[in-house]
């Protein structure tokens, strides 16, 4: 008798499992009732097996993807709270990528998510940020991997402060991101800047329009919370140089000014990198900041 439940129990998770077809939610055309529909039928074949919640199909996928990410969302600019808590009761782990791809978690795609590919958003930030909190009290790892970089470049500066508050630690590529950003801005705007370049003077004239500040000020928001909650020594030495290199060739006294005020010249090295710099391009700005310093 315990051998045919046995098989009897295998069969029916086979065939549970072959009828899951999740290209439906792919459709453009699906209607958000469809939609509700096949989010229904996957939460009774969960009641019926829980153990098919952490089950990869296909390319990488897992059921909770979908309650998540589906065409309803976009339809109405809003997530499904009401069914994303029924799906997490059969407690999914929710540290995978999703398509087999670095930083695609479900914690990284909450950032991401509502954000076309011109950087119009179609999502409230405080949308995410409610998604964000949902999964992080059902286990989400706050100190997964670059989540902090993923907040930069989706420009979510709430949800970024909201990780800082919370105790993420992970730096890496903000400062890295930001310096990049600028040389980027820069270059777009018709001007040229590369580090082996010594005479800067179009581009400092640049750094001090209103375009630059309104842009600048967007990015630096970011280093300006980031170390309100972490210490320069603990962010990567390569990438506060980069940051020190731009904002030399730039003469960005602002920028450098921040580091300075939250202890750059008590890391020795960095600060003898700031000042050896600062002479190498003649950012007489910087240079008066550190001689005031003294």
């Amino acid at each position: 008798m315990k051998r045919i439940f046995l098989i009897l129990f295998l069969l029916f998770k086979i065939s549970v499992a072959d009828e899951i077809n999740f290209d439906i939610f792919y459709d453009q055309n699906i209607t958000n009732q469809q939609v509700d529909k096949e989010l229904d039928r996957l939460l009774f074949i969960l009641d019926k097996n829980p153990n098919l919640i952490n089950k990869e199909f296909g390319y990488n996928e897992r059921i909770f993807s979908f309650f998540i990410i589906n065409s309803k969302i976009g339809n109405t600019g809003k997530f499904d709270f009401e069914r994303i808590e029924k799906v997490l009761q059969f407690k999914p782990d929710l540290n995978y990528n999703m398509y087999r791809l670095d930083y695609t978690s479900p914690l990284h795609m909450a950032i991401v998510l509502g954000i076309n590919i011109d950087g119009s958003k179609w999502l409230r930030e405080d949308e995410n940020l409610k998604l964000i909190k949902i999964l992080l009290k059902n286990g989400a790892d706050l100190n997964t991997k670059e989540l902090l970089t993923t907040a930069y470049s989706a420009n979510k500066f709430e949800i970024f402060s909201y990780f800082l508050d919370n105790g993420a630690k992970d730096t890496t590529r903000i400062l890295f991101s930001i310096a990049a950003d600028i040389g980027i801005f820069i270059g777009n705007n018709g001007f040229s800047i590369h580090k082996n370049k010594l005479e800067n003077s179009n581009e400092r004239k640049f750094a001090r329009t209103d375009i630059f500040k309104k842009f600048y000020e967007n990015k630096i928001k970011f280093l300006k919370e980031l170390v309100k909650f972490i210490e320069l020594d603990k962010i990567d030495l390569k990438e506060i140089e980069s940051f020190i290199i731009i904002n030399s060739i730039l003469d960005n006294k602002s920028a450098i000014q921040i580091l300075l005020d939250n202890g750059l010249c008590e890391l020795t090295k960095s600060c003898e990198f700031l000042k050896d710099t600062a002479n190498h391009y003649d950012s007489k700005e910087i240079l008066k900041l550190l001689d005031d310093a003294k």
